[in-house]
């Protein structure tokens, strides 16, 4: 899919973990990630920058955003999203990895508004507390 020139945070769906993975798509090398050769034999070059647990990485997809990225938000400040980048590539190695504090979702949002937030761990703390909730109150039977 080719997108305008700018910032997305973008999603795709990982059967093997059940969730929706997160990360950021460059569509015109805003972040500086391309080597000149690419941007220019490429010209629908998108690069995905997403958090695994080796901290971040960057792939190089030469002709658009694949289907398999299914939700497409662009980032709408964006040069503030780019200092919130260069920020966390200085930071990587103080930035571990964490499911539940600091995974692939935190980072697109943190990038993307300067908030982190997994609105998919908040759900799941959530119904972990009324299936605890529940099971409290049947063990008081």
């Amino acid at each position: 899919m080719p997108l305008s020139r700018g910032l997305y945070v973008v999603k795709r769906y990982s059967p093997e973990k059940g969730v929706y993975h997160s990360a950021i798509a460059d569509s015109g090398n805003l972040l500086g990630l391309l080597r000149p050769r690419q941007r220019f034999d490429h010209p629908y070059a998108v690069v995905i920058v997403e958090l695994v647990s080796s901290g971040p990485q960057y792939q190089v997809l030469l002709d658009g955003l694949g289907d398999e990225w299914g939700e497409v938000n662009p980032i709408t400040d964006q040069a503030d999203a780019i200092a919130r980048f260069r920020w966390v590539q200085e930071h990587a190695s103080q930035l571990p990895y964490d499911p539940f504090l600091n995974n692939c979702e935190h980072f697109a949002t943190f990038i993307a508004t300067g908030r982190p937030k997994s609105p998919q761990v908040q759900a799941a703390v959530g119904w972990a507390g009324v299936f605890a909730f529940a099971a409290l109150a049947l063990s008081e039977d």
